[in-house]
């Protein structure tokens, strides 16, 4: 498709050619970041040149090149062959050499033949560099003189990298491909090199929009869309109404003249697939065939609906390899395919469209430009369609719209009443089948009937109305567009049809699609009354959408779609259903299309008069939700709704408050939890981000109510203050969440929100009470942060601040603030004593910790307040625990008299509350003062009913000895702790000290507890992984104990994390013959495990691979021969490619090719079939290559003593089983390259059975790309 040849080449103009090799260098130039104005060219191909046709100059020498030899290179462009005599005449004439090529020489140059026809073997093209070597050898600096030849051949193999290149090639020989074209005038009524108008209007919305970036101008969503597809793998979907400019943006985007690094046009293919003949090949075989040549390119696929999108987007994932992909369409709704940035352009402004006019239609009056202009609304389409019914001496000034848009519908052509009628009934529906006539669901006699003409009549005056471009078609299908016009004749229809009439039409079974097509141009009709009564009619009690619980997915998108033309009403359906019977499941994360009404609530929350109950009903959503869940939450759209900017509504700050204040008022724990959140989201005053789509059917819609002063920002703030303040001055429930909310955003409200004032009072009103310590390190915070950037008044404020919520010099206000506050920051800490210049985290790390062990140090003597603390130390979380338990057990006089303190105030505890890191940080530390006097605490520790059941966390705070060992066996044998309190003694080397016989005693005796395997497995790898660390060979005691766990596993367990640490044991421990004996018990219990349903295939393949590898005679035995299985087993054992289907590759294959067809020989009939199950059919060549036979798939073939037994194996394995990504088509495809190296097999079985094989594949093939061009030329 893309591979160009030197026959290519040589069809080619003499002048063509030198305009080839012009965009060959400037491709190459910047393909490596050089500047194009390097290159200058003469003028015509015939004109007197001095020997040179392209020149390339660059200021500093580029040794990267490709092939362009040097910094300075002159190309000599010739269609005609040049022989040896021919070259010396070109360089020499008269036997002198060309100035021009003397000038090269001087500069260390190098000069380039290029022939069209010349197509040279090895010697010949050594002859013809001879002959250029010779033509110089006489000449002073001749040997500085890079010389070379480039034959046709040579062209075309530099093409190659440049696809846009090899399109432009193909259409000037008149051999282009089907629908696909180079950099050029993509855009309706435009010519390549016309200048882009770019508008300061800000009309284009970026990918998560950001209140610093949204939205932006067009030059800057240039520049936006351009670094995103400037890099491979990257996806920008950009979407807009039609006529507003799309394909014409897209192509700025390679247009040097505007803004900075330009996209490359050499790289660029383009294919419209509204277009009326189907590209061949498609977008999508077009994008695999780029990335398995590993050509750097970027396809631009304008008309591309939804499913096509996501479906190429797919590919691009997973085999983009160098490609980057830019969609265009039409369709504006909140589709966001995963892995993609959508851009939306938004109607270009009033002063383009006279521009554009200006430009494209001269013969217009500039008061008819701006007449056109105004009734356009900056669609560019409309504008231009206009233009061209004004004739000489007309004027569309003194015309209104009804008028202009009468205009516009005739375009200077017969006004027919039966045309408006048939463009009225069509624009009732989004798109159309506009060619089956018969059939129940033959939508074109469906609107035939409403109008009352025949299917042939509408068909034919579809026909005119899309000679007047007022009819898109893909395929099959029709759309009327531009969308505003669209809109307008959709109104009139609506008007003139009976609305009973009209409903009842599209009711009828197997007319689905065209009422949810009708559904959809309804939501664009929020100006229309009958528009409006239909969505009402379906919504209210007794309608088809009256109850969102129970509706299908048809009637999800139906409800979604007229929910802007009655929100109310649309509300008020999901208040019910979410109160009725079906409510809780209707609400629950287990309905797949919650999210579809999460955005709906959103939007409808955007008007104040319905945020109140939009919001309310999101957080009864959130409520249902567990604290965990992350996939289809309701959160991030409750959330959003409470933000400063971006929220989506415009409710003001007073709206939001009343939600909240009804939340945490509620009886409801969860709704009061909600309540917290979004107070927690007013106080926000940085980083705003949304993924929300704000579009909402035809309606106006931004991004929602925003500060647009400094004032109202403050404003903003003071009202959420002064609410959560009159929690706190209550003494509410909810004061120490409001108090640690206040710290948490402390720094950015201080800084940057204009409420100092305000929040120095509430700071005083809490110091005073009881002490603020988290505020207090949020001062610190700043001071460390912020402070070099403030004024000197406002920092000494700071500073004052500061001083008024240290800690007093008590120590137990000092404990709270360094060790019990929630705002963990060690920096905050360290910063509290003075500091030299060095600011390093480890640094300050290490301060923070001096400074808390100290404290725990001076507690430890002060009983008062070590008692007064405990409960609260043996609670914290604070990450600075373990230390400050260092520190009392340094101070403390008596180490176990303390210790029955931490045991009396744990008592008092509940279970889970209590938080065991003061103890280990106590044990570690004690351990190191007095080991002896620890081991009889921990002797103890085993017997006490309180400290038993975490005794292995104790036990693990410390590097283990034997004694405390033979304590962790007599842990496990109590069986008071549960298992996974073992698992702390994977943790810091711990248990790199356990002697090895007490550490297998240990091991095996975890994983006898229940669950207890994975544990035991975890905690020997971390001891691999000490010795790998250490870089100290497993020795074969170890690697005795790791093989004694793995035959242990019954492989009931199938979570990945667990199966990754089973197979890096055996990675370890499987290797050499004294493995083999216990490899043959893992492999047969892997292999049992396998066809009982026991383990989870996925999982255990890495596992499989590394037995294979490692141990391939045991592996090949316990896998592949069916015997020893089936023996023990009912169910008969499929292949190991059919568990391993979806990972596309057997794990037989990481055995040697030797290893297996050894085995196969043995017994041929039954091994060899068993093996052409497993192997590779393809061959592992370069990553560009074409497809072939693997050896060992040839080698099985040939040894077979019936070859049609592995044929059909063969046949069956050519068609994907499960599920497979991409295009059916795409996977068929590699396997026909197969079958056709077949076809001239000297085995006449074997060239049959290719011959039928290639004939089956390429009538699959063909019916899935049929399929496939059926989906992705539809409009919805």
């Amino acid at each position: 498709m893309l591979d160009i040849t030197g026959d290519h080449i040589s069809k080619l103009s003499d002048e063509d050619l030198r305009i080839l090799v012009i965009k060959l260098c400037e491709a190459e130039l910047r393909r490596f970041n050089l500047p194009l104005s390097a290159v200058t060219a003469g003028g015509h191909q015939n004109a007197a040149d001095g020997g040179i046709d392209v020149r390339v100059e660059l200021p500093n020498s580029s040794s990267d090149l490709d092939f362009i030899p040097k910094s300075i290179t002159g190309f000599q462009v010739k269609q005609e062959d040049m022989p040896p005599s021919a070259i010396r005449l070109e360089m020499c004439p008269k036997k002198k050499l060309r100035s021009s090529i003397y000038d090269l020489a001087s500069k260390r140059g190098a000069y380039v033949i290029v022939s069209g026809k010349g197509s040279t073997t090895d010697s010949a093209l050594k002859n013809r560099r001879c002959a250029m070597q010779n033509a110089i050898s006489d000449f002073p600096q001749g040997a500085s003189l890079t010389t070379d030849f480039y034959d046709r051949d040579r062209l075309a193999r530099w093409i190659k990298n440049y696809p846009g290149v090899a399109l432009w090639l193909r259409e000037q020989i008149g051999e282009p491909l089907t629908g696909w074209r180079p950099y050029g005038n993509w855009a309706y009524g435009d010519s390549t090199n016309s200048e882009y108008l770019l508008d300061n209007k800000c009309r284009i919305i970026a990918p998560q929009q950001t209140n610093s970036s949204a939205p932006l101008t067009v030059e800057q969503g240039i520049q936006a869309i351009r670094q995103i597809l400037e890099k491979t793998h990257g996806i920008v979907r950009l979407v807009g109404l039609s006529g507003t400019g799309k394909t014409r943006l897209v192509q700025a985007l390679f247009d040097a003249k505007i803004g900075n690094d330009a996209l490359d046009q050499s790289v660029v293919i383009y294919v419209d697939q509204g277009s009326d003949q189907p590209p061949t090949p498609s977008a999508r075989d077009m994008i695999h065939r780029c990335a398995a040549n590993g050509l750097r390119t970027i396809v631009v696929v304008d008309n591309c609906n939804p499913a096509m999108h996501r479906d190429l987007a797919q590919t691009i994932i997973t085999s983009g390899n160098q490609v980057s992909l830019i969609t265009v369409e039409y369709d504006v709704s909140d589709d966001e395919p995963e892995e993609t940035q959508v851009f939306r352009l938004e109607p270009a402004s009033e002063k383009i469209i006279e521009e554009i006019l200006q430009c494209l239609k001269p013969n217009v009056s500039q008061t008819d430009r701006t007449r056109i202009a105004e009734f356009s609304g900056g669609n560019a389409r409309i504008a231009l369609s206009l233009a061209r019914t004004v004739e000489h001496s007309d004027s569309l000034a003194t015309l209104n719209d009804t008028e202009l848009f009468r205009r516009l519908f005739s375009q200077r052509q017969n006004d027919s009443e039966a045309l408006m009628k048939a463009a009225e009934v069509c624009s009732l529906v989004y798109s159309f089948d506009g060619e089956t006539i018969e059939g129940v669901a033959a939508e074109l006699s469906v609107l035939a009937e409403l109008v009352n003409v025949t299917p042939k009549e509408l068909y034919r005056q579809i026909g005119e109305l899309r000679s007047r471009d007022l009819i898109q078609q893909r395929s099959k299908w029709r759309a009327l567009l531009p969308h505003a016009i669209a809109n307008r004749l959709a109104r009139q229809a609506l008007e003139k049809i009976h609305l009973q009439i009209l409903t009842n039409t599209f009711y009828p079974s197997g007319r689905e699609r065209l009422l949810k097509s009708f559904s959809r141009r309804l939501g664009y009709l929020h100006n229309s009354e009958q528009a409006k009564q239909i969505a009402e009619m379906w919504l209210d009690s007794g309608g088809i959408l009256e109850n969102p619980a129970c509706l299908n997915e048809l009637g999800i998108d139906m409800f979604i779609n007229v929910a802007p033309l009655a929100p109310n009403a649309a509300l008020k359906a999901i208040e019910m259903a979410a109160s009725s019977d079906e409510g809780k499941t209707f609400l629950s994360s287990s309905n797949y299309e919650r999210w579809k009404w999460c955005n709906l609530i959103r939007s409808i929350a955007y008007e104040t008069q319905y945020f109140s109950r939009a919001a309310l009903l999101l957080a009864r959503i959130v409520a249902n939700e567990t604290g965990s869940q992350n996939h289809n939450s309701a959160r991030d759209s409750f959330k959003e709704l409470f933000h400063l900017y971006l929220s989506g509504t415009h409710a003001l700050v007073e709206a939001r408050l009343a939600v909240v204040q009804q939340l945490l008022e509620s009886e409801d724990k969860k709704l009061n939890a909600c309540g917290l959140t979004a107070l927690t989201e007013m106080l926000k005053n940085f980083h705003f981000t949304s993924s929300h789509d704000f579009t909402f059917g035809g309606r106006h819609r931004d991004f929602g109510w925003e500060p647009k002063t400094g004032i109202e920002v403050s404003t903003w703030f003071r009202a959420v203050i002064a609410l959560a303040m009159t929690y706190v001055n209550s003494n509410s429930s909810h004061t120490p969440d409001i108090k640690q909310l206040f710290a948490q955003y402390f720094r950015g409200l201080w800084v940057n929100a204009g409420v100092c004032t305000e929040l120095e009072e509430l700071a005083k009103d809490f110091a005073a009470k009881e002490g603020w310590p988290d505020g207090w390190l949020a001062i610190r915070e700043i001071i460390h942060f912020d402070l070099t950037r403030m004024s000197p008044q406002f920092a000494q404020r700071t500073r004052a601040l500061e001083i008024m919520l240290r800690p007093k010099d008590d120590l137990e206000q000092k404990t709270r603030a360094y060790v019990l506050s929630n705002k963990q920051g060690y920096f905050c800490i360290a910063d509290t004593e003075p500091v030299g210049n060095d600011t390093s985290h480890e640094q300050a790390w290490e301060r923070a910790n001096k400074i808390v062990e100290d404290l725990g140090e001076e507690v430890a003597s002060t009983s008062d307040v070590l008692t007064s603390l405990l409960p609260e130390l043996l609670s914290s979380n604070n990450n600075m625990i373990w230390q400050f338990g260092h520190g009392l057990a340094k101070g403390a006089s008596n180490i176990e008299l303390l210790w029955r303190q931490f045991h009396h105030s744990l008592i008092t505890l509940p279970e889970n509350k209590r938080n065991y890191s003061l103890l280990r940080g106590f044990i570690e530390a004690a351990n190191t003062r007095d080991p002896a006097v620890v081991s009889q605490l921990m002797d103890k520790a085993l017997k006490d009913p309180v400290l038993s059941p975490v005794f292995p966390i104790l036990q693990s705070s410390y590097p283990i000895d034997e004694a405390g060992a033979k304590r962790l066996i007599l842990s496990i044998a109590q069986g008071d702790a549960p298992t996974l309190t073992y698992s702390h003694l994977m943790y810091g080397m711990v248990s790199d000290s356990i002697p090895l016989p007490f550490f297998r005693e240990i091991l095996v005796g975890i994983a006898s507890l229940p669950n207890g395997y994975p544990v035991a497995i975890d905690v020997f790898k971390m001891r691999l992984h000490s010795l790998q660390s250490n870089k100290i060979p497993v020795d074969s005691d170890t690697s005795l104990l790791g093989r004694e766990l793995l035959k242990l596993n019954e492989f009931q367990d199938g979570s990945s994390n667990h199966a990754y640490h089973v197979n890096e044991v055996a990675v370890a421990c499987m290797v050499g013959d004294a493995a083999s004996q216990d490899a043959t018990t893992i492999c047969t219990k892997l292999a049992r495990a396998l066809v009982d349903y026991r383990s989870d295939t996925m999982q255990y393949s890495e596992l499989i691979r590394t037995l294979f590898r490692l141990q391939p005679i045991v592996a090949i035995e316990a896998f592949l021969n069916k015997n020893g299985i089936e023996k023990t087993n009912s169910h008969r054992q499929k292949s190991l490619f059919y568990y391993f289907s979806y990972d596309h590759e057997s794990p037989v294959n990481a055995a040697l090719p030797e290893k297996l067809m050894t085995w196969a020989k043995e017994n041929p009939e039954i091994r060899l079939p068993r093996l052409a199950e497993e192997i590779h059919l393809f061959a592992k060549n370069g990553e560009h290559d074409s497809p072939s036979w693997s050896p060992i798939a040839l080698e099985i073939l040939e040894s077979a003593p019936d070859r049609s037994v592995i044929l059909d194996i063969f046949a069956f394995r050519f068609r994907p089983r499960g599920a497979w990504s991409g295009s059916l088509a795409d996977n068929l495809s590699p396997y026909l390259v197969l079958a056709e190296k077949l076809q001239t097999h000297n085995d006449p079985l074997v060239a049959s059975w290719a011959k039928k094989q290639i004939d089956l594949l390429n009538k699959e093939i063909s019916e899935e790309y049929k399929r496939s061009r059926r989906i992705d030329e539809s409009f919805e």
